[in-house]
């Protein structure tokens, strides 16, 4: 009798609400596991890797017994072209990376001292900077250095009186305060 009413009610339209409960997947990994897939992964790249410069190598080694010569030479040439472009961009990036680097170092340097290090690579210019920047640090006043709180009276405070301990409550107080 139930099946009928499940039956009239998919017949009609009539959807079963999904659970809500929280269901533990039951395809969780153990990391050695994971570890083990991605070395093989790594493994299996790297074999690609290798099998593709054999091919290429003994392709290679083909044109040259068939005596075509213009072919290899015509690959070679476009693959130290774009060694060369690649060569030009990196450099040409690195170079703008150390003027910046220079520039903002001698920025912090006085300016009677910036043309005397002008010439200087950027790892000496970086400790010259540290040296300089060292000298000019300003010492901490005593209200930065956290050294606010007031000296109590000599007494102890087992030893006061009920109107002593009052009296002197709120330099206590204010002595934690910030």
């Amino acid at each position: 009798m139930e099946e009928n009413v499940k039956i009239e009610a998919q017949e009609q339209g009539v959807k079963e609400a999904p659970d809500t409960q929280v269901v533990e997947k039951e395809n969780n990994v153990p990391i050695s596991r994971l570890n083990e897939v991605i070395k093989e992964r790594n493994e299996l790249r790297q074999s690609i890797a290798s099998f593709e410069k054999e091919q290429e190598k003994a392709r290679a080694e083909k044109l040259e017994k068939d005596g075509e010569y213009q072919t290899l030479l015509a690959e070679e040439r476009q693959r130290a072209k774009d060694l060369e472009d690649r060569f030009n961009s990196t450099n040409e990036t690195l170079t703008r990376y150390v003027t910046d680097e220079k520039n903002r170092l001698l920025e912090k340097l006085p300016e009677d001292k910036r043309e005397r290090y002008i010439d200087i690579d950027v790892s000496t210019l970086r400790n010259v900077v540290e040296d300089f920047s060292d000298v000019q640090k300003a010492n901490l006043k005593q209200a930065e250095s956290g050294l606010q709180r007031k000296n109590l009276p000599e007494n102890p405070f087992k030893e006061m009186e009920h109107v002593d301990r009052k009296k002197n409550w709120s330099d206590v107080i204010n002595s934690y305060k910030k």
